[in-house]
């Protein structure tokens, strides 16, 4: 039996599904709203992982007093007042790329299970 040419791009039908499940988990960690600070005075609050590429910024404050050995907040008049909004092109395109390599890493990994999963020897009846 001859076996017809495979062409240069092609997966099985279970490596596209896990892929597509790979990419849905991505997108969403990238939907979770994050926290993290952004310096002394300030603390952004937006989308992605693992770094927020849409977020906003707000100011915070670190007034702090400590009383014995106990360090107590002191909310500041400036606490959460929305300064700007932005898009890091930075932070979106390194999470692109992890999210790419994710996804190109399962379905590598699925490819190449199923491709040896064929090359088994089967048993004949």
């Amino acid at each position: 039996m001859t076996e017809t040419p495979r062409r240069w791009f092609q997966i099985h039908l279970a490596t596209a599904v896990v892929m597509t499940l790979a990419a849905g988990g991505m997108v969403g960690f990238n939907m979770q709203v994050r926290e993290e600070r952004d310096g002394p005075l300030s603390e952004i609050r937006g989308y992605g992982f693992p770094h927020i590429f849409y977020g906003d910024t707000y100011f915070v404050s670190i007034g702090f007093s400590e009383q014995g050995t106990t360090v107590v907040y002191q909310p500041s008049a400036l606490d959460n007042v929305l300064a700007t909004q932005h898009l890091r092109l930075g932070a979106l395109a390194w999470d692109l790329l992890l999210a790419l390599l994710a996804v190109v890493l399962c379905g590598a990994a699925c490819e190449a299970h199923l491709r040896a999963w064929r090359r088994r020897p089967r048993e004949r009846h």
